[in-house]
């Protein structure tokens, strides 16, 4: 994902979801009420949060659209998901998709599910 062309990245995409490794506390029944996931249930939250960052800095970086959307349609649209590492980097990739020309981005930002 981190050094990969688009076509690499789109298959780390894939096996990423393929994985399982939920990001989306809405779409998955290890997460409690409001969003917050029991530790306990997950060891991966490192890998986890690499995932994220890397997926963000894509975002940033990517010029084609179905990257742009195989990547951060696929990123939870809460900071509350993120650690507070990331929340700038959060931040700034939420307010890149507020400005975006497409729609599905800008959906994305205003948290709207696909």
């Amino acid at each position: 994902m981190r050094n990969g062309t688009d076509g690499e990245r789109a298959g780390a995409v894939r096996a990423w979801y393929s994985a399982h490794l939920s990001l989306r506390a809405d779409r998955s029944p290890a997460y409690g009420p409001g969003g917050v996931r029991d530790p306990a249930l997950d060891e991966s939250e490192d890998i986890k949060d690499a995932w994220l960052e890397v997926s963000m800095q894509v975002f940033a970086e990517a010029t084609d659209l179905r990257m742009l959307h195989r990547v951060l349609l696929a990123l939870p649209s809460s900071p509350t998901a993120y650690p507070p590492r990331l929340h700038e980097l959060f931040e700034s990739t939420l307010a890149s998709a507020r400005a975006h020309l497409d729609r599905h981005i800008r959906g994305w930002a205003a948290g709207d599910r696909v």
